[in-house]
C-alpha cells in the first residue's frame, strides 16, 4: 500500500480516505476530534505562526514535498489547528524515467506547457525533466513556490532534481522567474503550476531571453482556446513550442502537439 499511495484525505470526524495511484481507495475509521487537531499541530512543527503565508494560500508543503491542501476556516485565516476541517495530502513520489520520451524534444525546442487536471503527475513528470535535462549537461533552474518539486530542506533538495540544477523557493514564482535569469543564468527553466497573469507574463520575458521553459498548468486540452487566456498566449504566438497533455490516467501522456514557432 505505501509505494502505490498517492494521495490521502483526513476530514474532522470523518473516515480517513488512502488512494492508490491505480484508483482504488481505503477508508479507515475517523480519527477522534483531539487527535485530528494535535496531528495538524505535529505536521506544522507545533508553528502554525511560521507558516501562515503558506495556510493563508490554503495549502503547507511536508518535508518530503507533499503538499497538503487545506480547507477550513478561513474567515480570520487558519491561526489555530481547530480551524482546519479537512485535509488533502499530495503523496510526493520521484519516477525515474517518466519524463524520458520528452527529452529529446526538450532540447531542440523553447521547451513545453505540461497540461492535465489535477492529480495526473504534472510535478512529477516536470521534476523529472528537470533531473534528466541536468544529466544531459543543462544548466537547469528550478522554481519551485511551493516545495515540491525539490523538498529542500537544510538548503539541500531532498528530491533529485540533478547535478545541475538550483533551486528558489519560498517566493513568488514571477518574481524567482526574473531572479532565476539575472543570478542563474540557466539553460533551461523548469516551474509548476502556471495560472496568474503575472506568472504568464515573467514566463514569455524569459522566452524571450532566450532561457527555455518547462512549465505546468490545469486544464483538459492542448486548444489555447481551452486554457487560461493568460497561459494560452504562451501557445499562440509559438512562444512555447511543445504542448503536452497527461491523462486519462495518472502519468500516462495522451497527447504531444507542436507549435509553429516564432
Amino acid at each position: 500500500m505505501e509505494k502505490s499511495l498517492c494521495e490521502i484525505r483526513l476530514r474532522r470526524g470523518g473516515p480517513v480516505a488512502l488512494r492508490e495511484i491505480a484508483g482504488g481507495e481505503t477508508l479507515l475509521p475517523p480519527m477522534e476530534d483531539e487527535g485530528f487537531s494535535e496531528m495538524i499541530s505535529a505536521m506544522l512543527d507545533h508553528s502554525l505562526y511560521a507558516r501562515e503565508s503558506e495556510l493563508d494560500k490554503g495549502y503547507f508543503t511536508l518535508p518530503d514535498g507533499s503538499r497538503a491542501g487545506v480547507c477550513g476556516d478561513f474567515s480570520r485565516g487558519i491561526r489555530a489547528p481547530e480551524d482546519v476541517l479537512s485535509l488533502c495530502i499530495r503523496i510526493a513520489r520521484a519516477v525515474p524515467g517518466c519524463a524520458a520520451a520528452l527529452i529529446p524534444a526538450l532540447m531542440e525546442t523553447s521547451g513545453a506547457l505540461i497540461v492535465s487536471p489535477p492529480g495526473l503527475g504534472k510535478t512529477t513528470l516536470l521534476r523529472d525533466a528537470a533531473r534528466l535535462l541536468s544529466r544531459a549537461g543543462q544548466n537547469v533552474c528550478l522554481v519551485d513556490e511551493r516545495g515540491e518539486l525539490a523538498a529542500c530542506a537544510g538548503g539541500r533538495p531532498q528530491l533529485d532534481v540533478g547535478p545541475r540544477t538550483d533551486v528558489i523557493s519560498g517566493t513568488e514564482k514571477a518574481l524567482a522567474m526574473g531572479l532565476a535569469v539575472r543570478s542563474c543564468a540557466p539553460d533551461v527553466l523548469v516551474t509548476d503550476e502556471m495560472g496568474a497573469p503575472r506568472d504568464a507574463a515573467a514566463a514569455g520575458e524569459i522566452l524571450r531571453c532566450g532561457v527555455r521553459l518547462v512549465a505546468s498548468c490545469h486544464g483538459n486540452t492542448l486548444n489555447p482556446d481551452g486554457l487560461r487566456r493568460c497561459v494560452g498566449a504562451l501557445l499562440w504566438p509559438g512562444l512555447l513550442e511543445l504542448g503536452v497533455l497527461l491523462g486519462p490516467n495518472r502519468g500516462q501522456i495522451a497527447e504531444i502537439r507542436r507549435y509553429q514557432s516564432t
